[in-house]
């Protein structure tokens, strides 16, 4: 869309910044998940060098030991060829999510295009930033030519009004996003203004990747003087003119109007929580790339306060998003609180996300998440049922034991 001449669509903005002869040329290319391993070892078999190594950020930030049963030696071969092909940027195992780490970092800024793999990469969204994934083929193309062919979706424009409850999380925003947008979200890019100064930028960020894993192409909130705050304090200067205005237009969604809810996969519609309230739980998992920020965390330490402890016959697991959220947890007092509840605490990462951390349960036992369970139990076993909720949802229902209203914890 254009007003007045000028494009007003940043993701427009973006991607005819970077294209060139028809080719679009990504300012960072990002190896990340379960998936950058493989694609590592694709290029390595095949002795290619990446046009330009300083944009390549190859993260090893996935703890599942199936990758290397998969690829033997993976990681260790990531490792060596970062060094052998000159890439600056290798975020290993301690450093925590990928794409969280180089928000952290500053590695990627509002206005970028970043091409890449990995479920979490559309958390690049709340800095403003278009992030796309491709497949392993494509991507290993990407980082030997530093181009590649891929023409923008059809935009999407959502407008937020009004302020959010703070004991809605991103998970319950996605969700009402998604609901507005209906069949328009798929295969869509999703860009996101209006009303969005009281979200802080950690929340933006997984309301970006949470829009992707519900359908969408890419999802980004449009920067504003939030952002600039969040780049100020990390000494990050912007690198990118952007269009103007605060992105209002299309689908507007009244934040104030939203319930919380649960589901049992990110593409679900889900249920609203007020109509399963009362239902037990067994095991509560809180953290991975959509809830392991220090946000979240200062969101579960704050019901664990009130509470006191979690409920018996209940395991509360949190796992940081990256060792900078993990410092920061530590110094805000977080863990004490967390420990002193009877919680478990992992290492930071996205794996434990994945099989429900400490929380690992059995047949017709319930877990609420803020991340999606993939853990097969072994032959002939059901998972557990899982129950995908925000981050105060989750922690309300450690300490009660069964699923309740948030508010009662939180305002």
């Amino acid at each position: 869309p254009r007003k007045g001449g000028r494009v007003t669509s940043l993701s427009h903005a973006i991607a005819g910044r970077t294209a060139r002869g028809g080719l679009l040329r990504p300012d960072r290319i990002v190896l990340s998940g379960a998936r950058g391993p493989a694609i590592v070892e694709r290029l390595r078999e095949a002795n290619a060098v990446p046009a330009d190594p300083s944009s390549v950020i190859v993260c090893l930030d996935f703890h599942a030991p199936d990758v290397e049963s998969r690829i033997p030696r993976a990681r260790a071969r990531s490792r060596e060829y970062a060094v052998q092909a000159g890439i600056p940027h290798l975020h290993d195992l301690d450093a925590g999510i990928g794409s969280q780490v180089i928000v952290e970092w500053g590695l990627v800024r509002p206005g970028d295009l970043v091409l890449g793999c990995g479920r979490c990469l559309g958390l690049v969204g709340g800095m403003g930033v278009l992030g796309v994934r491709l497949d392993d083929t494509t991507l290993a193309e990407v980082v030997e030519s530093g181009e590649c062919r891929w023409e923008l979706p059809e935009v999407v424009a959502v407008t937020l009004a009004g302020r959010a409850p703070r004991y809605l999380g991103a998970f319950d925003l996605a969700r009402a996003v998604a609901d507005a947008l209906g069949d328009r979200l798929r295969g869509r890019v999703v860009e996101i203004g209006g009303d969005r100064e009281h979200l802080p930028v950690d929340t933006r960020c997984s309301l970006s990747g949470l829009l992707v894993e519900m359908g969408a192409a890419a999802a980004l909130v449009r920067p504003d003087g939030r952002v600039a705050e969040y780049l100020e304090e990390r000494g990050i200067e912007p690198a990118h003119a952007l269009p103007e205005g605060d992105g209002a237009g299309g689908t507007e969604v009244d934040l104030e109007a939203i319930p919380p809810r649960v589901a049992s996969a990110y593409d679900d519609p889900g249920t609203p929580l007020e109509e399963v309230v009362g239902t037990e739980v067994h095991g509560v998992f809180l953290g991975s790339c959509y809830a392991g920020h220090l946000e979240d965390l200062a969101t579960a330490a704050e019901i664990l306060r009130k509470g006191k402890r979690v409920a018996p016959g209940v395991r509360l697991v949190l796992s940081p998003a990256s060792l900078d959220v993990a410092r920061a947890a530590l110094n805000a007092g977080y863990y004490d609180v967390f420990l002193q509840s009877g919680a478990m605490v992992t290492a930071p990462g996205a794996g434990a996300g994945s099989i429900g951390g400490g929380a690992v349960l059995g047949e017709g036992e319930t877990m609420v998440s803020t991340s999606e369970y993939h853990h097969p139990l072994g032959p002939g076993q059901e998972p557990p049922r899982v129950l995908l909720a925000s981050t105060a949802t989750a922690a309300a229902a450690a300490v009660a034991g069964r699923l309740v209203d948030p508010g009662d914890f939180i305002t």
